[in-house]
């Protein structure tokens, strides 16, 4: 009869936070999961559209009357929009979701000579503006008896050591992303049992395998800046096989360039090792000394974009100091590190930008959580303070 009826338990949340959100292919779930805090912080710079909307949480179409057809959601708001920004019908777009230009190719088959011959171009078995972006699966194939032999990437640290090397040698192989005359190459490099000296004599070893003759590559790629410089907003109208239940598809904002980790900075790739060493215990210390220089420079290791709001925003924090709270909790002391930050308003557009970076910052400091402490968040932004929910520290103890 059209009558409104309250809904228990739905609720909107921020949409572009948690695992499940993540732009591009999970390939380790579990590690990518302990990753997330860092990740998110990366997709925020990159893509900062991809947390501009909200998700509605706790609806299930079994709520609606049996024989209905059609749902009206009325939203009512709490308060008015902080600054001037009028809330309209145009304001609301449903079924939005971001979308990443990765798709999988098989690459060219790679033929290696001799055991000296280990590092090759990864180049796709496809024709104009390919490009190969990650290694997903390499396979040795046998043209004599047909058998087939998997390589591991080294990164999966799956390794079993130095036994069956002449029965079962190992297989493994490393990517790494090179300069080349026409841009950016991928290139690969077969290792393992099967092309590492077994010993200082291994050129008279009779019994050593010969390498592999002929393998096969799965990779993913994109099409490097081609959509950036063929589409544009509402040019995306059609969907490849396998879309069900679609009637249709519109993009609302152009594809970006492709974005690149900043390795030609100067020692970009030993602050990356630090940033990861200790769990971040030493990074914290740091900042505890330091203050805001130092963890404008843990964030500026996650801006990959050429855009100056990104530097603008890392710039805005004017200072950070940290504090240790403690608390009686279930029978034990329970330890919190709040981190203090403020912030300068003008740099951000208006005061939801300004929050929309704390909750980022919120759960990035969770990374520094260890099984000692806590860590919280405490944002200043023009005098106003927002304390965080705490961050746990989620990982094994030792």
């Amino acid at each position: 009869n059209g009558e409104l009826q309250p809904l228990e338990g739905v609720q909107f949340e921020g949409a572009g936070f948690g695992p499940t959100t993540r732009l591009w292919p999970v390939t380790e779930p579990e590690r990518d999961r302990t990753l997330d805090r860092e990740q998110t912080l990366l997709e925020y710079f990159v893509f900062p559209q991809k947390f501009h909307f909200v998700d509605l949480c706790g609806f299930d179409a079994s709520m609606l009357p049996a024989g209905e057809s059609q749902m009206t959601f009325e939203i009512e708001l709490s308060g008015r929009v902080p600054g001037d920004y009028p809330v309209c019908r145009e304001s609301f777009r449903l079924f939005c979701t971001p979308v990443i230009n990765l798709f999988e190719v098989d690459a060219l088959p790679l033929r290696p000579t001799d055991w000296h011959d280990r590092e090759h171009r990864v180049q796709p078995g496809v024709a104009g503006h390919v490009e190969p972006y990650h290694v997903l699966a390499v396979t040795a194939a046998d043209p004599e008896d047909s058998a087939r032999h998997a390589y591991s990437a080294f990164t999966s640290f799956r390794h079993r050591g130095w036994t069956l090397q002449y029965e079962k040698p190992e297989r493994y192989f490393h990517t790494s992303m090179r300069l080349g005359v026409t841009g950016r190459e991928l290139w690969l490099t077969l290792s393992g049992q099967l092309w590492e000296r077994l010993h200082a004599d291994a050129a008279h070893d009779e019994n050593r395998p010969q390498p592999d003759r002929h393998l096969t590559v799965r990779a993913l790629a994109n099409n490097g800046r081609l959509p950036r410089m063929a589409l544009s907003e509402a040019t995306i109208t059609e969907t490849v096989s396998g879309f069900t239940g679609i009637a249709s598809v519109r993009n609302l904002s152009a594809p970006t360039l492709p974005l690149y980790p900043p390795r030609h900075h100067p020692e970009y790739d030993w602050r990356l090792l630090g940033h990861f060493t200790a769990g971040g215990a030493n990074e914290l210390n740091m900042i505890g000394m330091v203050g805001a220089p130092a963890f404008r420079e843990a964030l500026e290791l996650y801006d990959w974009s050429p855009d100056d709001s990104t530097q603008r925003r890392i710039d805005a924090i004017e200072d950070v100091w940290l504090a240790e709270h403690e608390s009686v909790g279930k029978g034990h002391m329970r330890r919190e590190v709040r981190v203090y930050v403020r912030l300068d308003a003008r740099a951000f557009d208006g005061p939801g930008d300004a929050a929309l970076f704390g909750d980022v910052l919120s759960r990035f400091v969770g990374r520094y959580a260890s099984f000692h402490h806590a860590m919280r968040l405490v944002l200043d932004v023009e005098g106003k303070q927002t304390v965080y929910p705490v961050m746990e520290f989620e990982g094994a103890a030792f």
